[in-house]
This record gives C-alpha cells, sequence and structure tokens, in this order.
C-alpha cells in the first residue's frame, strides 16, 4: 500500500515521494475502499490509539483498543456517514443499503455496535466474545466468501457518534479465517503483539 510519511506533508524537506507499507496478504476489504474513493494514506507512527471508547465500560475489555499487527482500519461512524453521502449526492446517487460506493459494500453479521455478552454481565468463555470486526466487501463475490449469514449495513442510519473497525473477510469455514479466530484468541489471552 502506498502512501505519504506524515512528516514529508507537515515540514517537507526537499521533494516528497511516496512511501510503500507492506501489509499481509488478505482477502477481500478496507484496502479495496482506498483507491476506490481516491483518498490519500498518511503514514506515521507514535501516535498512540486515535480512537478509543469514550466510555470503555460499555465495550468488551478485548476491543477497548484495535489490536496491534492485524492490519485492522478503525474509522469513526461520522466519517463513514460523511463519505457515504458526499459519494451519494455527488458521484454515485443511486447507492444502494450499504453501499459506500457501487463496488464496495459494509457487511456484518451483526449489528455494527451489538455488546458482547462480558459487557452485559455475563461470564463468558473466550470463545463467546463477540467478534466486532466489520467487513468491507467487492460487491459480486461476498455472499460467497462466508457461510455465516452477513447483511448490509443501512450507514445512513447510524447514529454519528461511536467507530467500527474493519477487517478482511478470507474464504473459510468460519466466515473469517480460522486465522481470525487464532488472532482473536491471542488478544483475548493479553497476546496483542
Amino acid at each position: 500500500m502506498s502512501g505519504f510519511d506524515i512528516m514529508d506533508v507537515i515540514a517537507p524537506r526537499g521533494p516528497v515521494f511516496s512511501r510503500v507499507q507492506s501489509m499481509a496478504s488478505g482477502g477481500v476489504g478496507w484496502r479495496d475502499l482506498v483507491p476506490e474513493l481516491g483518498i490519500a494514506i498518511i503514514f506515521g507512527s507514535g501516535f498512540g490509539d486515535l480512537i478509543l471508547p469514550r466510555d470503555p465500560s460499555r465495550v468488551c475489555a478485548h476491543w477497548t483498543t484495535v489490536p496491534a499487527g492485524s492490519d485492522y482500519l478503525a474509522a469513526s461512524t461520522s466519517t463513514l456517514k460523511m463519505l457515504h453521502e458526499q459519494r451519494r449526492m455527488r458521484i454515485e446517487p443511486n447507492l444502494d443499503v450499504g453501499h459506500l460506493t457501487k463496488k464496495i459494500v459494509w457487511v456484518s453479521s451483526h449489528e455494527p455496535f451489538k455488546p458482547c455478552s462480558c459487557v452485559e454481565g455475563a461470564v463468558v468463555s473466550e470463545m463467546r466474545h463477540l467478534y466486532p470486526v466489520q467487513s468491507l466487501v467487492t460487491q459480486k463475490p461476498w455472499k460467497a466468501l462466508t457461510r455465516k449469514p452477513m447483511t448490509p449495513v443501512d450507514i445512513a442510519g447510524l447514529c454519528e457518534e461511536g467507530a467500527v473497525i474493519f477487517g478482511e473477510m478470507r474464504r473459510s469455514t468460519d466466515a473469517g479465517g480460522s486465522n481470525r479466530w487464532d488472532r482473536f484468541l491471542q488478544v483475548c489471552r493479553g497476546n496483542r503483539d
């Protein structure tokens, strides 16, 4: 994935060249959205957690911060709604429910802000924690990628406050790839590297 170093944007010292960031290869996902929207990517480090829950007690303890090293994208719902509205009003006026563009659909196996059972006071085993990662997929193949029922998310109906985490959707029997579950269990056990 190519983009620009934040220091080259803030205080360039000569010509500015794009940088390339290697990411784990995956299935379809948020990386497909970037070129579709024509978004410039800015790389940086040392910022800490840029998106955090206002009230961490309302979020599963395993997801109060975005796990590092998993190539997730965290995005505020206000930003997603703004992108959706601008796209719908200016470029693609007939977008269907869930579509950020004509080619990219936001789908989920559950409501985007569904709380984990542990937040509601239930004792939850490691395998029963809610996996909150959402999926951005290309329109045509997304139903073939999963055996789990997925529904397009009504972007216009989301509240302004909040944020979601997007990941890659891989072909697998468990709708997200056994690697996804292995990684989630590592997160649950505190191995966030």
